[in-house]
């Protein structure tokens, strides 16, 4: 039996990036669960948590290298909404905005893919902004946005609800 490694490692990221990334605000962050980081360590954004924002906006669209073509057509429509809102709210340019967000992921995220191999799954914080419309939580401010729906974020965090889904 011939076994085709690249195909099975490609499965293998799909299922994952399903799994961690699914819609309906049941993905890994909005669960409770952990959060999706730069696997070295990194300095923050000046807009706290843009960095983690851009790139959790890029996974939920399955925007991994091995799942997607490289992005040609300039930024994707709904990372560029993200990045207006965040410009909108802290008052600065959208080419700051991404000019942060790209510093900030340099290495992890090329042509709009991200680098499965250069993020990490971090543990869930005891403290979490969760969106007043949506209620999509985030582990990191996300630049005062949320990341889902795009509606400014608390200027603090709260304490983490526990979701019975896993005990710590």
């Amino acid at each position: 039996m011939i076994v085709n490694l690249r195909s099975t490692e490609n499965d293998l990221l799909e299922n994952a990036v399903e799994a961690l990334f699914s819609g309906s605000n049941r993905d890994f962050e909005s669960l409770g669960m952990g959060w999706v980081d730069a696997a070295d360590s990194r300095i923050d954004t000046k807009l706290s948590g843009l960095g983690q924002g851009s790139p959790r906006v890029l996974a939920e669209l399955r925007r991994f290298h091995g799942l997607r073509d490289p992005y040609s057509a300039g930024i994707p429509k709904r990372l560029n909404g993200y990045w207006k809102k965040v410009a909108e709210v802290n008052g600065l340019d959208l080419g700051d905005v991404r000019v942060q967000a790209e510093t900030y992921w340099r290495g992890i995220v090329n042509d709009f893919l991200i680098g499965p191999a250069k993020v990490a799954l971090r543990s869930a914080e005891n403290h979490t902004w969760r969106c007043g419309m949506c209620g999509r939580q985030h582990f990191a401010p996300s630049a005062g946005v949320c990341a889902g729906c795009r509606v400014r974020l608390p200027a603090e965090p709260e304490a983490l609800r526990s979701t019975g889904l896993c005990s710590t």
